[in-house]
């Protein structure tokens, strides 16, 4: 009889999201004008666009969550 053939799916990297478990990262550039004053700001979600508010005199390296937005578990 013939032996198995054993089959590893390799997904590459995405170009916007980086993930790490069931969460996702992506860097979103922020204006200057838009880091100082406040302001909306659109992101790239899985489910597409989300719009956050962006508070007045945000630093560089701000990190900001939204909640249920990562990876998808399948069960």
């Amino acid at each position: 009889p013939a032996g198995d053939l054993y089959i590893t799916f390799v997904i590459p990297d995405d170009p916007v999201f980086k993930r790490l478990g069931n969460d996702l990262y992506i860097d979103a550039p922020l204006s200057l004008y838009t880091a100082v004053l406040g302001g909306e700001e659109t992101v790239d979600t899985l489910n597409g666009k989300v719009k956050l508010k962006v508070k007045p005199e945000t630093q560089n390296g701000t990190k900001v969550r939204l909640k249920g937005k990562g990876f998808p578990v399948y069960k």
